[in-house]
């Protein structure tokens, strides 16, 4: 699977959802009642549910949004984390890799989801506004042991503690064209024998026509063109089992031309060392000295899902949590 950079970022910050800060949050009142459960699900023959302790928002720098959900059981030992990425919060369906699933038990992950298996979990947003939030969840996610278990009949309600407003859309919009040199596959090939399908904000479609160069107009014949609000949004392209996501950012009038690439570029080098003690320092925005993210290769493995990913920390001076990365050949 290939990842644009900006979902990189967000993949990062899943990682240390039991600890993050949050910009603003509206916060419930302690529920000590266990049977005025506000979340719940099922797995297997066993119900687990609890009380909702804070609906939060976390605003990135590309404007999109982190929406996070934390809960906890009726004993205080387990912990709930649902949280989902997109630019406007609004009821809706948002599937893997724009929500995320974790569940932990006295300091220790119990489930988690995995932010690579594109759809494999699904977060439904019902009703949102100034009021409140309900929605429901569902999906695989991974055990200890990095078995997957099916979470089912996931539900969430919260009642905000203020009437803390939900944000309004632009009213603003410009245009989006995603096109490619060739069809799924990549290649030199210019026949649509599996078109590629793609999806922006939600909004589905195919690029059906290939081209050499990069189109003139934003809505050539066989291309996937939409208009939207002002605003970034999240977007993914299938070609079989392989995907592309990444976020793409609208502006004013504007017209952004995105290209779709499954070619593989048979790369010689070693673009991503993950040996022990390979490492990387990124600045923050404003390229702050005192603000960066240091990544470090532990040489250390771990199996989810059946494959081997490597571990990786990554320390920003505050916190630090873990990454898990894998390769596959020229894929990284």
């Amino acid at each position: 699977m290939k990842h644009l950079q900006p979902l990189l970022i967000l993949l990062t910050i899943s990682c240390a959802i039991f600890s993050c800060q949050k910009e603003y949050s509206v916060e419930n009142n302690t529920v000590t009642n266990s049977a005025s459960a506000q979340w719940s699900f099922t797995e297997g023959t066993v119900q687990f549910k609890g009380p909702i302790d804070t609906v939060a928002v976390d605003t990135l720098p590309n404007n999109s949004k982190i929406l996070s959900i934390r809960g906890h059981s009726s004993d205080n030992r387990d912990e709930i984390a649902l949280e989902i990425f997109a630019v406007d919060l609004k009821p809706g369906t948002y599937k893997i890799p724009y929500c995320l699933f974790a569940y932990m038990r006295s300091g220790v992950l119990l489930y988690q989801t995995h932010q690579t298996l594109v759809d494999s979990f699904t977060i439904i947003i019902t009703k949102l506004d100034s009021t409140g939030i309900t929605g429901s969840f569902r999906g695989k996610a991974f055990d200890t042991a990095s078995v997957d278990k099916n979470i089912v009949e996931g539900k969430f309600s919260a009642v905000f503690k203020s009437n803390t407003p939900v944000p309004p859309a632009s009213t603003d919009s410009g245009q989006v064209v995603l096109w490619s040199k060739a069809g799924c596959g990549g290649g030199t090939s210019t026949t649509p024998i599996n078109a590629i399908n793609v999806s922006v904000g939600g909004k589905n479609g195919q690029i059906t026509r290939f081209i050499a160069s990069p189109p003139t107009t934003c809505d050539p014949p066989g291309t996937f063109s939409i208009k939207l609000p002002v605003g970034t949004y999240p977007m993914v392209a299938k070609c079989g089992t392989d995907s592309i996501t990444g976020m793409i950012t609208v502006v004013k009038n504007g017209c952004v031309k995105v290209q779709i690439d499954f070619s593989d570029p048979q790369a010689t080098g070693d673009y991503f060392p993950v040996t022990p003690n390979s490492n990387w320092s990124y600045l923050y925005q404003n390229s702050s000295a005192d603000d960066t993210l240091y990544t470090f290769s532990t040489g250390n493995t771990t199996q989810l899902g059946g494959k081997t990913y490597n571990i990786f920390t990554n320390t920003d001076g505050v916190s630090k949590d873990s990454s898990y990365y894998r390769k596959s050949g020229n894929t990284y």
